[in-house]
């Protein structure tokens, strides 16, 4: 397990000292402020970068210069405390948008910048505020404290560990995007490993947070897993189902992207809690309708559908 902290936040200890104190550390990536809220709003989401154009009729990178400004004007409209993302890519190829800059031109707000975290899957460490590659991106309005990339062992699947400091408590956050085998065998020895980074990285006295792209339905034993280690589905909680009788809560797959009609048949995108001071509120998907274009199309923003919730 390869561990990367934010240089200068030694410790959760000594970033308490200067957020009760009221100072900020400048010797780190940025100097955190103490956050008035009280409430945390999450999303997850797969955006689908496109790189291997998977919808044929949807060239070049599955119209992803047309898909991220639509999900950067929804998601102003929310500006949640904590943006997990999955299928991210941050390089150089032509015509590709800066998904950072695009996202935060409409996140950021006078005194109030997103920062963001961003582990490849190829890579070794976690890159604050820069980076190359295709892997899992967290963006957060909250002071960070540490973060940590873990890579699930067989496979090139990896999970993103931030903690936030949410001015009422410690946060830890898991942006994950699983395998998800389909042998019951493959599929619980990685969410063992997963839970096992969790519990020797989270905070015992704050509130742990897992979202994104599980590629495995809540009847499957990951989940089964995941609940018996004491996490709550969020969705599952505010009465998100996929089933044969509704279909509000499934989350993959809209291909092609250009049709209308909802098409998802399975819930494979999650949101988990952890906690012993925040209750469960609310959870609903978001992404779940394709935009209506100017020329009389539409255009789902990804083949996969995201999770909203506040805590």
């Amino acid at each position: 397990m390869k561990m990367t902290n934010f240089p200068c936040y030694h410790s959760v200890k000594f970033m308490s000292i200067f957020l009760a104190a009221g100072l900020g550390a400048h010797c780190g990536p940025y100097a955190p402020a103490l956050s008035p809220e009280s409430e945390m709003s999450v999303v997850t989401f797969n955006m689908l970068h496109g790189v291997r154009n998977e919808d044929a009729r949807a060239e070049p990178y599955d119209r992803f210069p047309e898909r991220l400004p639509l999900v950067a004007d929804a998601l102003k409209e929310r500006r949640p405390a904590v943006l997990m993302l999955q299928e991210t890519y941050f390089g150089w190829l032509t015509g590709y948008p800066d998904v950072r800059r695009v996202l935060k031109a409409q996140l950021d707000v006078p005194g109030d910048a997103y920062q963001s975290v961003f582990a490849s899957y190829l890579g070794a460490g976690v890159m604050f505020n820069g980076g190359a590659g295709i892997g899992q991106t967290t963006l957060t309005r909250w002071p960070i404290l540490e973060a940590h990339r873990f890579a699930v062992p067989g496979d090139l699947r990896i999970v993103l560990h931030v903690r936030v400091a949410s001015g009422q408590e410690v946060i830890d956050t898991y942006n994950v995007h699983l395998e998800g085998s389909r042998q019951e065998g493959a599929q619980a020895a990685e969410i063992r490993s997963v839970l096992g980074f969790i519990e020797s990285t989270a905070d015992p006295n704050g509130s742990v947070v897992v979202g994104g792209d599980f590629n495995s339905t809540d009847d499957e034993i990951a989940h089964r897993l995941m609940r018996e280690a004491g996490f709550i589905d969020v969705g599952a909680a505010s009465g998100l189902r996929c089933d044969d009788e509704e279909h509000h809560g499934c989350t993959n797959s809209n291909f092609p992207l250009d049709t209308p009609g909802f098409r998802s048949s399975r819930r494979i995108d999650f949101l988990y809690l952890r906690s012993s001071n925040r209750a469960h509120t609310r959870a609903a998907p978001i992404f779940d309708q394709p935009v209506e274009l100017p020329n009389g199309g539409v255009l789902w923003p990804s083949d996969h559908i995201g999770v909203s919730a506040d805590f």
